[in-house]
């Protein structure tokens, strides 16, 4: 072979995009000719995540369906990110099936690939892999999104179970944050606090929203220094997820509305809650003062919607770095929260409530919507701590996850 055919090889060789091989808990619905998501987690987040001249290999969870895609669905494979479906884990007596058939098909891919490796974590199928990675002495990285202990002490993950899936998982990720080549975690400090990286591996603090080009909000009055009625309260969340507490949501506007405060609430996404959380308002005597909006596939129809509320309110008990609240405090709307995960380190405890204290949570809201200088000092708040989450910080710090797990 001559030279020129040499250096033509490498050359073809440096020119082939890289992959990184992701596991995650994420399921996923075959349809078509791909792979579906009722979530926000699609091509376009994996491969702003880890795109950037690399191909993606996703290890998912696939959801048992009828092979229709249901909308709004979003699209998760094509355009250099690959899905690999995992077996469905489901408790019942084909769950050691479903976990052998997890196991083997992990094992399988990381003997294949000899591709970078992130697990992400919580997860069942995060904590599979990092045992068959062990085994096989492959270096990782692990993507930090929340607390498993939170998850399973005020998330409902585990079940009946859930006082031991938590321990497991805990101490899970405990060991693979110590043993990972490169840890990125959504939050700037307090899951970093919980579950401590090792003393060589590096760290990277990058949330996974996505702003986009947003310019800059122009000024606009408070609620009550224009006498607004109704007032709008906003809240984004996943109603297939009881740890998102719309339920204290709605609890805090019977509150507000028993008070004389004319206020409403619109709930943007849906989910198997819904109809629950219907029955919920209808008991509280709110009914009429709550719209159910569903979920919003159109971006900017969903961001106008945030943009014009009065409040936006996050009531969950369990967070990691929640990307709803920081797409809303961009977008200039004042907002308030539960005292739980990075919401801790997003907003001022002001304007923070006790995880599931409705009262607390009310008087949060009132003192907003009521007092125009405390309302005027949460928007700018919002503004200045968004401008962190900028496109281009976030890349940065993406890309030297990416860069330390090649070089491991």
């Amino acid at each position: 072979m001559s030279v020129a055919t040499n250096a033509a090889a490498d050359e073809a060789q440096q020119a082939r995009p890289r992959r990184i091989l992701v596991a995650s808990d994420l399921r996923v619905t075959a349809g078509g000719d791909g792979y579906w998501t009722a979530t926000s987690l699609d091509r376009a987040y994996w491969s702003e995540m880890f795109g950037g001249g690399n191909d993606v290999t996703l290890l998912l969870r696939l959801e048992r369906g009828d092979g229709h895609v249901r909308h709004p669905m979003s699209r998760i494979d094509g355009d250099g990110v690959e899905v690999v479906p995992l077996p469905t884990l489901r408790p019942g007596l084909a769950l050691p099936g479903h976990v052998i058939g997890t196991v083997r098909a992990l094992w399988r891919e990381g003997r294949q690939r000899d591709s970078p490796v992130v697990l992400y974590l919580p997860g069942v199928v995060g904590s599979l892999f990092l045992m068959v990675l062990t085994l096989q002495r492959r270096p990782f990285g692990v993507r930090l999104v929340g607390d498993p202990l939170e998850a399973t002490t005020h998330g409902g993950v585990g079940g009946r179970l859930r006082w031991l899936v938590g321990a497991v998982l805990v101490r899970v990720t405990r060991r693979a944050c110590r043993r990972a080549v490169a840890v990125s975690y959504v939050t700037d400090s307090y899951l970093q606090g919980r579950y401590p990286p090792g003393a060589s591996t590096a760290t990277f603090a990058c949330s996974n929203v996505n702003l986009g080009v947003m310019s800059r909000p122009p000024e606009r009055p408070s609620p009550a220094e224009i006498a607004r009625e109704p007032m709008v309260l906003m809240t984004v969340a996943a109603l297939s997820h009881p740890y998102k507490r719309v339920d204290l949501l709605l609890d805090a506007l019977a509150v507000l509305r028993n008070r004389g405060l004319d206020v409403v609430v619109e709930i943007i996404g849906d989910g198997v809650l819904r109809p629950q959380l219907e029955r919920h308002a209808v008991t509280l005597g709110v009914a009429d003062q709550v719209t159910f909006k569903g979920a919003i596939s159109d971006r900017q129809a969903l961001m106008d919607q945030v943009a014009a509320a009065d409040l936006f309110v996050l009531c969950s008990d369990t967070e990691g770095m929640p990307r709803a609240l920081i797409e809303a405090m961009a977008l200039g709307t004042p907002c308030v929260g539960t005292r739980v995960g990075g919401v801790q380190e997003l907003l001022p405890a002001a304007a923070t409530a006790p995880r599931g204290d409705v009262d607390a949570l009310a008087a949060v809201i009132e003192q907003h919507l009521l007092q125009p200088d405390l309302w005027h000092v949460n928007r700018g708040h919002c503004l200045e701590r968004a401008e962190d989450f900028a496109p281009g910080h976030l890349e940065m710090r993406r890309r030297a996850f990416v860069a330390a797990l090649r070089r491991a």
